[in-house]
């Protein structure tokens, strides 16, 4: 399996990158809850109905838990967590709740440490993926 990338120019006139080419993800498809729950279906015992009444509790479940300021751990599939973003202040006591912007969801996909001694993680996500530039006949 691969994924694609297409070179695209950075034309913001503001960044030294300005000119300068970038690699961009091609995304093929969105892939929808019910595709998934066919597919799950097919590859076990699983009703499909049962897939979506788990996969609805888990995200009830999750987002309890993440706004209760827990990491959420799911073995083989990562972490999710969420984080403020907010604008910085130059001292402590400047700092208001004006500063907050909002917050962000952030996920790490599983993963292990490669065991060759740069302590560098293998994601299992990316286990057997290849790179590839994008040919429109492709």
């Amino acid at each position: 399996m691969a994924v694609y990338y297409t070179l695209k120019r950075n034309n913001i006139r503001s960044r030294n990158s300005c000119g300068k080419f970038y690699a961009h993800t091609v995304r093929i498809k969105e892939v929808t809850g019910e595709e998934l729950e066919e597919i799950i279906q097919r590859n076990c015992s699983a009703r499909k109905s049962d897939v979506r009444q788990v996969l609805t509790e888990l995200v009830e479940v999750m987002k309890d838990m993440l706004q209760r300021g827990y990491v959420v751990s799911l073995k083989e599939f990562g972490r999710f967590s969420l984080s403020v973003m907010s604008t910085g202040s130059d001292t402590e006591g400047e700092f208001s709740r004006h500063n907050i912007k909002g917050l962000r969801c952030n996920f790490t996909p599983a993963g292990r440490r490669r065991g060759n001694g740069d302590h560098s993680i293998q994601r299992d996500f990316f286990e057997g993926c290849e790179i590839k530039e994008w040919k429109e006949n492709d």
